[in-house]
């Protein structure tokens, strides 16, 4: 979930619903509304991914977890070997009663591709500003 919400630049985790374990232990994920938008209704891509939104935007359950940046490997391994037809595959689910206009989607998969090694270097730069900051909060 953590590398997943920091690649769609999700910004709600105010409310604790985002992650739900289904009865079967699969887990759903849960309002993503604001994915890649913003509260005004924005359809608008940001520019890049920056670390510093991923240091402030972070889900409150998590705070205090001691991250090994290990475990994040084979997650971004799947990221970068995603094809843009999985993608789509994806994207040609979303029901057409949610009304998302066609070049956001087009727009969203051009952002997700292309800008992977980017997100992948802003994510690991995060996670060692906070594994510097948890060490300096426990000096």
């Amino acid at each position: 979930m953590k590398v997943f919400t920091d690649w769609i630049n999700l910004s709600d985790y105010h409310k604790y619903e985002n992650l739900c374990l289904h009865s079967n232990d699969t887990i759903i994920f849960l309002d993503f509304d604001l994915a890649f938008s913003s509260n005004n209704g924005s359809w608008e891509m940001p520019e890049k991914y920056e670390s510093n939104a991923m240091v402030s935007h972070q889900a409150p359950f998590w705070e205090g977890l001691i991250e090994n940046k290990e475990v994040y490997n084979p997650w971004m391994e799947n990221i970068l070997n995603l094809s843009e037809d999985d993608i789509k595959c994806i994207f040609f689910q979303i029901p057409d009663c949610w009304e998302i206009p066609n070049q956001y989607i087009t727009s969203l998969i051009d952002f997700l591709l292309n800008n992977r090694n980017q997100f992948i270097t802003e994510f690991f730069s995060a996670l060692e500003f906070r594994e510097t900051c948890d060490a300096i909060e426990h000096m």
